[in-house]
């Protein structure tokens, strides 16, 4: 291909993309808009997502990692969306503005010499339109492209976690500290900072060393997944002031971390914030003071809502009877083995079973059954041992949450305030039961 050619193909791909930019502004809006709409809700429903999985699963370090890592990219394009709508906002203003008074100022109604010498000097509404357009581009490439940036730090998170406890450095999965060294340091190559190290003008540049460097940055940029957004970002970081390219980047990611650390800790505290700006109580949330759990009364519940731990019908009881559901735990599986074979109740249903056997299951499967969930449960109320409850497998009618019921009379207790004790029997590493607090509920016998 001829150099005429060659140029006069950029100047039509150069065309082309302006025509494009030009009409881009619109889906631009839209997607960050609709965008923002999305995220502004996102993080109830995660947390919603967290309290309904929570007690199915065990949450071990990598899911929590992964809970982090979505609230840190949500916050991001959040972050960066709202920029741009705003910034996006302001370039409409001055563009009708350019556009109903195209020669701009119009400099015989100035009177001041002086001021219409200033306004000569001072940039135009149009070049004002053409900045920015050029921030409003960015501001939504940069959301796009650091999001990614996130997702892949926590993706490598991950992966060199898992590798290190393969080597018995298991402990880095129980400090969150350790999670975020590692962060800093995949960031640390995914920016290109050992790049800067490996080839420094300053280190002995030999053939083999230098394709070992090559290598190692090679090995580390798939790794950390910094090849998907590297070069773009190395695009934007040649062609702007290091200096604001770098704020930009530290005061995004540490304010979407700092944010992302306080709003998981409202229902996680492990490695996360507890901070609210608009509360300057210091007497009111101090330790050992009792608290009633709205969620464990039923009357209290909606559709969005979750028992979590267990619940009641009521704070306020008139009944002769006390409605109890058991939210069903994963970690009740070893200890519910151990009851079922220590009962002779099957896991399964055999196709091997003698008349007799299933005669005999078929009249004493409840009871059975029974005698497990009260090895299970230790269900006290006012200091009462209640032994002999009958269970059952069942559903929370209003958050659809699966676990176990049974109920309570109330015949015998005065009307007063009473507190109802619920522990669980566990088998431990070492398989030994121990018995843990599991839930208390008071209420007001009436």
């Amino acid at each position: 291909m001829s150099k005429a050619e060659t140029q006069s193909r950029n100047t039509d791909e150069r065309l082309t993309a302006a025509a494009y930019k030009s009409q881009s502004w619109q889906i631009e809006m839209l997607i960050a808009g609709g965008t923002l709409i999305t995220l502004a809700s996102l993080s109830d429903e995660i947390r919603h997502y967290f309290f309904r999985v929570y007690p199915l699963v065990e949450f071990s370090h990598y899911r929590i990692v992964m809970l982090f890592g979505v609230f840190l990219v949500t916050r991001i394009l959040l972050f960066g969306f709202t920029a741009n709508l705003i910034l996006r906002s302001v370039w409409l203003a001055y563009l009708g503005v350019s556009f109903s008074f195209p020669d701009g100022i119009n400099y015989d109604r100035v009177k001041s010499v002086k001021a219409k010498n200033k306004l000569r000097d001072d940039p135009s509404v149009s070049n004002r339109v053409r900045i920015l357009e050029r921030l409003c581009n960015l501001s939504y490439s940069l959301a796009i492209l650091l999001s990614i940036f996130a997702a892949s730090t926590f993706i490598s998170l991950i992966i060199v976690t898992y590798a290190l406890s393969l080597v018995g450095l298991t402990f880095v999965e129980e400090e969150p500290i350790y999670s975020y060294i590692i962060s800093f340091f995949i960031i640390f190559v995914q920016i290109g900072l050992l790049d800067r190290l490996l080839f420094s003008s300053k280190n002995k540049r030999s053939k083999a060393v230098t394709t070992v460097k090559w290598w190692i940055s090679i090995v580390f940029s798939f790794v950390t997944l910094s090849f998907l957004f590297r070069r773009e970002l190395l695009v934007i970081k040649t062609n702007v002031d290091r200096y604001v390219y770098s704020f930009i980047i530290i005061a995004v990611f540490g304010l979407a971390t700092f944010v992302t650390a306080v709003q998981i800790g409202e229902f996680y505290s492990n490695g996360t914030l507890k901070w609210d700006p608009m509360d300057d109580r210091k007497n009111y949330a101090v330790p050992y003071s009792p608290k009633s759990h709205w969620y464990q009364y039923d009357t209290n519940l909606q559709d969005n809502s979750v028992v979590f731990a267990a619940s009641i019908q009521s704070d306020v009881i008139s009944d002769d009877y006390l409605r109890l559901f058991v939210v069903s735990w994963r970690t009740f599986d070893k200890y519910l083995e151990y009851a079922h074979k220590k009962y002779d109740f099957p896991l399964t249903k055999p196709d091997t079973w003698t008349k007799e056997k299933r005669e005999y299951m078929d009249t004493h499967a409840d009871s059975l059954y029974s005698h497990v969930l009260n090895d299970l449960f230790v269900v006290t109320l006012d200091d009462d041992l209640l032994g002999d409850l009958v269970w059952r497998r069942s559903t929370h009618p209003t958050t659809r949450e699966q676990g176990y019921l049974t109920y309570i009379s109330l015949d015998s207790i005065d009307n007063a305030y009473h507190s109802l004790d619920l522990d669980v029997r566990y088998i431990t590493s070492k398989d030994s039961v121990v018995i843990g607090d599991w839930s208390t509920i008071e209420f007001y016998k009436q």
